[in-house]
């Protein structure tokens, strides 16, 4: 009779074992999309919409980071955004080797974020290498930035994050 591997047993966020760099990778995602929130703030976020025209309807087209990222409105931006930014905030502050978690309930969406390395600017900036995996309507996404500390003691709003 043959034989058949067992299965993974699954892990409180429901990845089988084997997918613990992957969800690291995904948060780190998600702390991107918590990165660009951090950056614009609240505040920023609200400036974001407003940017965007409006649809015919009357609505507000979906912001391009949110598009890029899966979404397909952006309540569930907003949401997970929130969740990302205090992942990204934290990591921030932690500094190298540093990650979290995220994970919205409501939308299904997670993702995680870390701080993969760090470096000093002329001037005496100090910077963060990071890296997010977020997993956004059931598709895996992994992208990199860094930001930096400015002179006033926050970190650079501007996060870039690029797709590998």
């Amino acid at each position: 009779m043959p034989r058949t591997a067992a299965p993974q047993p699954a892990r409180p966020n429901g990845l089988p074992e084997s997918d613990g760099p992957n969800m690291v990778l995904l948060l780190f995602a998600l702390a991107v999309v918590i990165g660009l929130l951090v950056g614009l703030g609240a505040r920023g976020l609200t400036r974001a919409y407003a940017r965007h025209p409006q649809t015919p309807h009357g609505g507000h087209s979906l912001p391009a980071e949110a598009a890029e990222l899966g979404y397909h409105n952006e309540q569930d931006f907003t949401s997970d955004g929130k969740l990302a930014a205090v992942a990204l905030a934290e990591v921030l502050e932690a500094g190298p080797g540093a990650q979290r978690l995220w994970e919205n309930a409501e939308t299904g969406n997670r993702g995680v974020v870390w701080a993969s390395g760090a470096s000093e600017r002329a001037g005496g900036a100090l910077c963060r290498s990071l890296a997010r995996r977020t997993l956004i309507n059931n598709k895996f996404q992994n992208a990199e930035a860094e930001t930096c500390r400015g002179g006033n003691g926050h970190w650079d709003a501007t996060v870039q994050w690029q797709n590998e």
